[in-house]
């Protein structure tokens, strides 16, 4: 599970990443094509989550990869002697160009994109496993946008195990205080990362009170050891474990919640299957296609403008093919 998930990652090419595909393939149907890097300097270097849904994103929308080379997250981390995502923590990638009539807008495409990004040109996705996963996600999110309960999530990973026939639960979190006892005691067999996960702690705080030197990325501005030396292999550990359950708890408002949903789907449908959703906040399908970040306010947003995808969702979801 999370041992070989962090074998997977480590195992990756470890030349000096800068975010950009120049292999070449056998024939034009199959040839890869680079990118232009796009300028990443320090200050636009945001969470880990957004970091990488950013890159997502630029593969899906733009067919750029941005350089991250200068991102303190991949030079706080010490398990790689390179700088960057691409190449370094992620295999090398080989884009495709997307055929004329791909909707680049749709979440299958941003699911795939999310696929080709993790998994490289020719990688496989790891095996799909009878379980749920569950991101709660605190620290700073409780001082800028609220949390959930414990009963919340459990409520619903129960409810998912059940109708999943799942054997057991993921648990996702930054969250050093979580009761993993109860947790297990409610749930059944619960796995998760052994982390520090005090790390991640913040003043208890309101809504908007939190002052932004706490957030994750600053704390490296200050300090490039704060997070420990594996804060970008346990991250995407917790990714590649979390991808193989058949549905997913979590918060629309968290980027690691909607890039393992993403991933998930992906690998579900090369299938022939869907993935579930159970967001604790309710939120729009443009979250979910991952390129926007800004769209965090109630569910009655997404219904302003019909032709823009801004579908709600709320609650439990089961995308169809067509979506």
């Amino acid at each position: 599970g999370v041992v070989a998930a962090k074998r997977r990652h480590r195992g990756a090419a470890t030349i000096e990443g800068r975010g950009v595909a120049t292999v070449k393939g056998t024939d034009d149907s199959d040839a890869c094509w680079a990118p232009r890097p796009i300028p990443y300097s320090k200050s636009r270097c945001n969470g880990l989550g957004t970091t990488i849904v950013g890159q997502v994103c630029n593969l899906a929308r733009r067919n750029l990869l941005a350089d991250l080379s200068e991102c303190r997250w991949f030079a706080a981390d010490r398990t790689k002697a390179c700088n960057g995502l691409v190449d370094c923590y992620l295999p090398p990638i080989c884009p495709r160009r997307p055929k004329p009539k791909t909707d680049r807008r749709s979440l299958a495409w941003h699911a795939r994109s999310a696929r080709r990004l993790f998994d490289g040109r020719n990688g496989r996705p790891p095996p799909e496993e009878p379980c749920v996963a569950v991101h709660v996600r605190r620290g700073d999110a409780c001082g800028t946008r609220g949390c959930f309960s414990d009963d919340a999530y459990l409520a619903a990973a129960t409810r998912l195990m059940r109708k999943t026939n799942a054997s057991y639960a993921y648990l996702m979190t930054d969250d050093a205080k979580l009761p993993f006892a109860a947790w297990r005691a409610a749930l059944g067999d619960v796995r998760y990362q052994s982390l520090n996960r005090s790390v991640f702690a913040t003043p208890a705080a309101g809504p908007d009170e939190l002052d932004h030197k706490w957030f994750p990325e600053h704390k490296l501005d200050r300090d490039i050891a704060s997070l420990g030396a594996s804060p970008v292999d346990d991250v995407l550990a917790d990714l590649t474990a979390a991808r193989r359950c058949r549905a997913i708890v979590g918060t629309m408002r968290a980027a690691l919640t909607r890039l393992a949903y993403a991933l998930m789907l992906a690998d579900r449908r090369a299938a022939g299957r869907s993935a579930g959703l159970v967001s604790l906040e309710p939120g729009c399908l443009d979250q979910i296609t991952l390129c926007a970040f800004q769209l965090d306010g109630p569910v009655h947003a997404c219904s302003r403008n019909a032709t823009s995808g801004r579908k709600a969702i709320a609650h439990e979801w089961w995308p169809g093919p067509g979506v």
